[in-house]
Parts: structure tokens; C-alpha cells; sequence
């Protein structure tokens, strides 16, 4: 059979959770306890990264979406993305999320509005992120045309992103924040 895509929308890493009528969360505090006392630590200073595993249907998810509404009622930033088991063809595509995510883009967003919020987001962070748009707007898919990301070799412009990355978490470190990425199980 033949699809159209008939338009983009935001991925939900659990949209299981996105209902209003969820059981109650049982039988998993002692994780949850392990996830909040991380979140201190991060929080004191101390970055953390925390691995999940476990069997299909123990509750993987739902423990993650959990730990995030507490986090967002606290006021701390929750970032979610998701790898897809068909996207091993895409190995950024979980940053990508991210980023889109931290810069609040939206699929249905026009290339000059995302550039927009690009720019705005990383000039307030450090201005001299100015010399790197072009790159980064590359890097997320809303190229300008009449703002074109400089030449680069191809080893320097593999190397760019990730730097920009580093300058960005370094710039914005102060703050604390957490990033869910939840993969899909892999077929044996």
C-alpha cells in the first residue's frame, strides 16, 4: 500500500501517558527515590546519568514519565526524545529532538521562525554564538539560503556540532535540567 504524509507532528516519548486516566503508580519508589536523589546531586553540581533496563512491560516508561512530572512540577526542565527502532539511519535524530525541544520548534514551525528562536535562545545565552547560526541552522534542518553555513572541510564540519553542543551545555550548565531518552527494544 502506498501513505501520504499528510503533515509533521510533535513525537511524544510516552504518548501511553498523555491520557487522563493513568492507574496508580505502584511498587517502584525505591527507583523513583534512586532517580530523586540523583536529580539532587545534578542539581548540587554533580552531573549524573542514570541507565534504565529491564524486561518489555515492567515499567521502564512509565517510572521515566513519572520522574518527569515531578521534575516539571518542580520547575525543572524535562527534554524528552525518542530512538526509533526503524531510525538506525538517523543516529542524531534523538539530539535533534533534544534541541528542538530546548529551542521550542514545532514541526508545523516555518525554516525563519525556528531560525529565529535559534538565534534568540543561543544569543542570550552567549553572544558570540552569532558566528555559529549558519552552522546550527544547517545542523537542524532550516537552512537560510541567503545565510549560508561557511565552507568547511568535511572532518571540521562533522566536528562543529558537537562543539556547539559542549559550548551550549557549558554556557547553560548553571542550570539543572534533565533529558529522557527512551529507546525502543531492539529486535534479538
Amino acid at each position: 500500500p502506498c501513505y501520504r504524509c499528510r503533515g509533521l507532528r510533535s513525537a511524544a516519548p510516552a504518548p501511553q501517558f498523555r491520557v487522563q486516566s493513568l492507574a496508580s503508580f505502584r511498587g517502584r519508589d525505591s527507583e523513583l527515590a534512586v532517580l530523586r536523589q540523583a536529580m539532587r546531586g545534578a542539581a548540587a553540581g554533580n552531573a549524573q546519568v542514570m541507565g534504565i533496563s529491564a524486561m518489555p512491560g515492567a515499567g521502564k516508561s512509565r517510572l521515566c514519565y513519572e520522574f518527569a512530572q515531578g521534575c516539571r512540577a518542580q520547575g525543572i526542565p524535562v527534554l524528552e526524545a525518542r530512538a526509533l527502532i526503524y531510525g538506525h539511519a538517523t543516529p542524531f535524530r534523538p539530539v535533534l529532538q533534544f534541541l528542538r525541544a530546548w529551542f521550542h520548534i514545532l514541526p508545523e514551525d516555518a525554516d525563519a521562525i525556528a531560525r529565529r528562536r535559534i538565534g534568540h535562545r543561543l544569543l542570550a545565552l552567549d553572544p558570540s554564538f552569532a558566528a555559529d547560526l549558519p552552522i546550527f541552522h544547517e545542523f537542524l534542518g532550516v537552512a537560510d539560503q541567503a545565510d549560508p553555513a561557511p565552507r568547511l572541510d568535511p572532518k571540521a564540519r562533522h566536528a562543529r556540532p558537537p562543539d556547539i553542543l559542549r559550548r551550549i551545555i557549558l554556557a547553560h550548565g548553571a542550570a539543572a535540567s534533565v533529558l529522557i531518552l527512551q529507546a525502543p527494544h531492539w529486535p534479538h
